[in-house]
């Protein structure tokens, strides 16, 4: 390496500065080469605390490079979500004097430049490469050059140069669920690896086949073999994505042009029920059900990813208000609508909220017992609070709370009687020791079934059980 900093090179003239986007052997180049060349380090990620792949081998190094190497390396970067070059300084150990705060990546140019790439909304010809007869002869008859119209809608999804094609296929059935536009097409790009590989170019195939099957409608799938995406990326108005660092970089790139706004999904996988719900049981204490079961979804999915792919993330989610999707909710986030990401677990969430064995049997269990389900609404008949409470002072109470005032004293008790009348509606008694109240499911998820509270004091208060009872719930004791 010395050779060719001192000019054994394809040009025969001495090395003078040095760029490189590597830190793992910036020692080796650092002790051949700084003597008489400037070292320029590059990152290639965002830096957040996750990204160790990048700052531990310059932490290892921080000695020399304040000392030995100082004036020789320098080391450019975005800036960090907060602290400037004093907190690049505590992450990386590289004198805050050494360190340049970059507008870019070192991307291609096209993205730093505001007019290079098409915008969203944009008339434009996008022009595919065919890298495959059947992807010949599907451009053909699509028409390539692709003419974008400026009201048409773009979707890219490109998920690396390795995606999951279960991944692909999912967005691509998604999509056309999504509502149909009104004199404007939807053009959903789907990225299907090298096509040399030969699970992509199967993937290639299934694509071509679901897109040919649902022709004749407003979303028009157009699966593409691995080529250059800077063009799909500049004129998408909806961008599915991995989080990779030279990814990133261009996202945030393309936001810096005035005119984009595109909306940037960030692809993660599938996340692990069991994990999500203890996440989700952690939020629920501080966040409404909504907040907290995207909270879940959100910790969890980074949680099982590379660390410093979920630090990218996480900058992306601040930055430009990306969100992180799967095909099976991501009709429900262009829509802005509730969905679940995760099928809860029911025994797992009840435990850790607080919730006793009763409950969770509740919760978990098939219907059964449900016998008691079949009662009347005549109160005349049935036995008195007393008889059924047997001296037990606490469930008598409860027991007159869920009935109600008695006839003889309705005009003296209105509110009593407003409430009874809504029981009467979601809950009623249905013999001396069985209580029908209607579940009232929450608008997404359903954590919990919402029980009566007066049922819930009967049962507690009169040492009852609960029974799961198709749309009601049975406290029986």
């Amino acid at each position: 390496m010395t050779a060719v900093c001192d000019g054994m090179n394809s040009h025969g003239l001495p090395v003078t500065r040095l760029y490189t986007t590597q830190p793992l052997l910036l020692q080796s180049l650092l002790d051949a080469c700084s003597s008489k060349v400037q070292v320029d380090l590059f990152m290639t990620d965002l830096p957040t605390t996750e990204a160790v792949h990048f700052f531990q081998p310059l932490k290892r190094l921080e000695a020399k490079l304040s000392s030995v190497w100082r004036r020789k390396f320098y080391l450019h970067s975005l800036p960090p979500p907060a602290g400037g070059r004093q907190e690049l300084a505590r992450l990386s150990g590289v004198p805050q004097g050494q360190i340049y705060l970059e507008q870019f990546m070192p991307v291609n140019r096209a993205f730093t430049k505001p007019t290079a790439l098409p915008q969203p909304g944009e008339m434009f010809a996008l022009k595919f490469k065919a890298q495959l007869p059947l992807e010949e002869d599907f451009l053909r008859q699509l028409g390539n050059p692709l003419l974008l119209q400026p009201q048409d809608e773009v979707i890219l999804v490109m998920l690396g140069s390795q995606p999951t094609a279960s991944a692909v296929e999912g967005y691509a059935r998604a999509s056309l669920s999504l509502p149909k536009l009104e004199s404007a097409k939807r053009y959903v790009l789907l990225a299907c690896g090298k096509p040399r590989v030969e699970a992509y170019a199967k993937l290639y195939a299934d694509m071509v086949r679901l897109a040919k099957e649902s022709e004749g409608t407003t979303t028009v799938l157009v699966p593409f073999t691995g080529q250059d995406a800077k063009e799909m990326l500049g004129r998408a108005d909806i961008t599915i994505t991995r989080s990779g660092g030279m990814t990133a970089g261009e996202l945030l790139a393309l936001r810096t042009r005035k005119e984009d706004q595109k909306q940037m999904l960030l692809h993660v996988e599938s996340v692990a029920d069991k994990r999500a719900t203890k996440i989700l049981a952690k939020h629920l204490q501080k966040s409404e059900k909504q907040d907290a079961l995207e909270a879940a979804f959100e910790e969890s999915a980074l949680e099982g990813m590379v660390p410093w792919e979920a630090g990218n993330a996480r900058y992306l989610m601040k930055a430009v208000g990306a969100k992180v999707v799967i095909p099976k909710i991501f009709v429900a986030v262009l829509r802005n609508s509730s969905a679940l990401p995760f099928t809860v677990d029911w025994t797992t969430l009840l435990r850790r909220r607080g919730f006793g064995l009763d409950e969770i049997a509740f919760a978990t269990a098939p219907p059964s017992g449900c016998e008691a389900a079949v009662c009347t609404r005549e109160f005349d008949d049935l036995p008195l609070p007393e008889t059924v409470a047997k001296g037990n002072s606490s469930c008598l109470s409860a027991l007159r709370y869920f009935n109600g005032p008695s006839l003889t004293s309705i005009h003296l008790h209105a509110d009593a009687v407003a409430n009874r009348r809504g029981r009467l509606k979601n809950g009623h008694m249905c013999n001396g020791a069985s209580f029908m109240v209607r579940k009232r499911p929450e608008r997404v998820g359903a954590f919990f079934f919402n029980i009566d509270s007066a049922a819930q004091a009967v049962t507690s208060s009169c040492g009852g059980r609960i029974m799961n009872c198709g749309d009601f719930v049975v406290p029986h004791i």
